[in-house]
């Protein structure tokens, strides 16, 4: 794994590629005289649409930038900032290009699931994961 060793360097990590590799692929030791355990959700990478520039992430970011103190108002158009922040367009020409499937709607669905779901709102169905809690982090 081409970015695990690249992290070893001194100018990033500086630990060793045993310590770096594992839970990049999902491998978890939490106490060192615990056993490994395996966890390939932990850290989402490309699945269940992670990268894709979500309005409703956007949204959540600005209304908890405001409850915080970081933004002293809320933007007069949320909507038309978002666009211009979350470039879903731009995703879906890579993404097309590339030959993967991308979601055709710009807010994740309000789907409460404790288990795997499929969008398809989406060029073609895209395989996602429990949304229960990231979903109710997201409400505004």
């Amino acid at each position: 794994m081409r970015i695990a060793e690249l992290l070893t360097r001194p100018e990033y990590l500086d630990v060793p590629l045993a310590l770096i590799q594992p839970p990049l692929l999902g491998r978890y030791r939490y106490a060192p005289d615990e056993p490994e355990r395996l966890l390939p959700d932990f850290n989402v990478f490309a699945r269940y649409a992670a990268n894709f520039p979500w309005h409703s992430h956007g949204a959540y970011f600005l209304a908890q930038m405001h409850a915080t103190g970081q933004l002293a108002t809320l933007p007069a158009d949320p909507v038309a900032l978002l666009a211009k922040v979350y470039c879903t367009p731009l995703y879906r020409l890579a993404a097309e290009t590339l030959s993967l499937p991308y979601p055709t709607v710009d807010y994740l669905p309000s789907v409460h699931c404790l288990a795997p779901w499929v969008l398809r709102d989406a060029s073609q169905p895209i395989a996602m994961g429990n949304s229960y809690v990231a979903l109710e982090r997201l409400r505004l």
